[in-house]
């Protein structure tokens, strides 16, 4: 199995649409291009950091839940350039100091890592450093959610 990977969000999705991402939205509407890039690689996107996150992907440092996710044994803070490398790639990307913001994790306890659901929470803790998160695609679907997630991208940075 895939190690899990449990992702939120900072500074990359507009207030007024995270509503739409929300568990158990009455309404379900499309969701933001980032989420579904997220989704495609097999992570689950949560809105709040949690004991269980392993990542958050952040626009920059020093927002609540950046400086929450410090406190989180293994779970690590990163720039989108580590989520636009795994999408890429289709691998879960080993954490580099480029794609860090801020230190790197802290490590996970050995007591904790010896459980079943905490196994997999560090990059590599299953013995797969480069394990595939994502489960099979079409690669016209791969080719039209790159050109998508491209154009994204640039409409964010302007």
């Amino acid at each position: 199995s895939f190690p899990r990977c449990e992702i939120v969000l900072s500074g990359l999705v507009p207030l007024h649409k995270q509503n739409q991402i929300a568990a158990g939205a009455a309404v379900r509407r499309p969701r933001p291009p980032i989420v579904r890039y997220t989704e495609s690689l097999g992570a689950k996107v949560i809105p709040d950091v949690t004991n269980d996150t392993t990542h958050v992907i952040a626009a920059r440092d020093g927002t609540e839940k950046t400086m929450k996710a410090r406190r989180v044994p293994g779970c690590a803070v990163v720039r989108i350039s580590w989520l636009m490398e795994c999408y890429w790639s289709i691998t879960r990307r080993e954490l580099s100091p480029k794609h860090l913001i801020g230190p790197p994790p802290k490590p996970v306890p050995a007591a904790s890592s010896a459980s079943a659901g905490e196994s997999s929470k560090q990059d590599g803790a299953s013995g797969n450093k480069n394990t595939l998160l994502l489960s099979g695609s079409d690669s016209s679907e791969d080719e039209d959610l790159a050109a998508e997630m491209a154009m994204e991208l640039e409409l964010m940075q302007s």
